[in-house]
């Protein structure tokens, strides 16, 4: 536990310098969001769905950190998630004679951030994500007969997803995104008498970054 909180207490000095060296610029926004999470989190869903006239949706969702911020016009940004404790997410699901689609998924995401600027001249977008858990897990266990739409099935793990988004003349981002450990995503299916399309995806992510820019606002 020393040994995380050093690297914990490291990238929150790192951010906070960061800042300081922007105090002098003049932007219309100044965001420093830190989330740290020591606690566990997951999530299970039990499910028994029997002749069901309509469609099924059902999710198992688990977030350690999540982080969204909309801003218009100049905009300095200063991110820093850390999760520590263990994230899983579990979808158990018996499915039998449903007449429209079927959607069930487990979800699990230690850090989560996406920003979004518009109109502006300047945007700067600093982030530090850190998945210091040992193995973010998505399981989804699913029997289904008898659909009579489209069924999917999928699991998602992800240790670090950040998504950055600008309108602005000039555009820079600084990203540092750390997992040490496994990430694993399952599916285990067993499936028939489905009518429409069927689509089953596992998808394991260590670290996942987008970045658009287009040009907006005056440079």
């Amino acid at each position: 536990m020393a040994k995380n909180f050093g690297k914990v207490l490291a990238g929150l000095l790192a951010a906070s310098a960061m800042t300081a060296s922007a105090s002098a610029i003049d932007f219309l926004h100044a965001n420093t969001e830190r989330q740290v999470n020591w606690g566990n989190v997951y999530a299970l869903q039990n499910l028994d769905a029997f002749w069901l006239g309509g469609n099924l949706r059902a999710a198992s969702v688990a977030l350690g950190n999540n982080m969204s911020i909309t801003t218009e016009g100049s905009s300095w940004i200063m991110l820093t998630q850390v999760q520590l404790g263990d994230v899983g997410a579990e979808l158990k699901a018996k499915v039998k004679n449903v007449a429209g689609d079927v959607d069930l998924s487990s979800t699990a995401i230690c850090n989560n951030i996406s920003t979004s600027t518009t109109n502006s001249a300047e945007t700067h977008v600093g982030s530090d994500q850190r998945c210091e858990t040992e193995d973010p897990y998505a399981i989804t266990n699913v029997s289904a007969v008898g659909i009579g739409g489209n069924l999917d099935i999928s699991a998602a793990a992800v240790a670090n997803n950040a998504s950055f988004s600008a309108e602005s003349a000039r555009f820079s981002v600084s990203s540092t995104q750390i997992n040490p450990g496994l990430v694993v995503a399952t599916v285990n299916a067993r499936i028939a008498d489905v009518g429409g399309d069927v689509a089953v995806n596992a998808t394991a992510i260590g670290n996942n970054l987008t970045i658009n820019h287009s040009f907006g606002g005056t440079p």
